[in-house]
């Protein structure tokens, strides 16, 4: 099984510079988060172990979060993926799986992924009466997903 993190460096290296295709850690997350549903509602089981937290900004897998966090909002530098370090994405014949997921939301930027995960039921249900501002780093449940894209997307 591959890692969030392989995931991430297939989306970061799909990504362009400068365009609406460009990738922050915002879209990043969001990005894994449709990838992770769009994929165990195909499949029945998960594209990656990493589990996926419900904070503010939405869906994060944290491991990720924090290898890109310096970055803040501004988009994730190309050079922190070569095309080596998407064999494993490849060898797994995912790549194009995760072409499916990069055409349907790569377009979009971070705050629109945002406000588009804060009205669906995994992360509402996560968070329960939390208020929006309010950090937390509640495991969504996977099957929680799974049956929120089996329905929806």
């Amino acid at each position: 099984m591959i890692k969030a993190n392989d995931v991430a460096n297939y989306f970061i290296f799909k990504s362009s510079p400068g365009t609406v295709k460009s990738i922050t850690n915002l879209k990043l997350q969001k990005l894994l988060y449709y990838a992770q549903g769009k994929y165990l509602a195909r499949n029945n089981k998960p594209l990656f172990n990493d589990p996926i937290e419900a904070w503010k900004h939405g869906p994060v897998v944290a491991e990720v979060y924090r290898r890109f966090s310096s970055y803040i909002f501004n988009e994730i530098d190309k050079k922190n993926v070569n095309e080596s370090d998407l064999n494993i994405v490849k060898r797994s014949r995912l790549d194009c799986f995760l072409d499916e997921v990069w055409t349907k939301y790569g377009e979009y930027n971070g705050k629109q992924l945002e406000i588009m995960t804060h009205q669906e039921k995994p992360w509402i249900e996560t968070r329960g009466e939390l208020p929006a501002y309010v950090s937390s780093t509640k495991k969504i449940n996977e099957d929680v997903i799974k049956e929120y894209f089996k329905k929806t997307k």
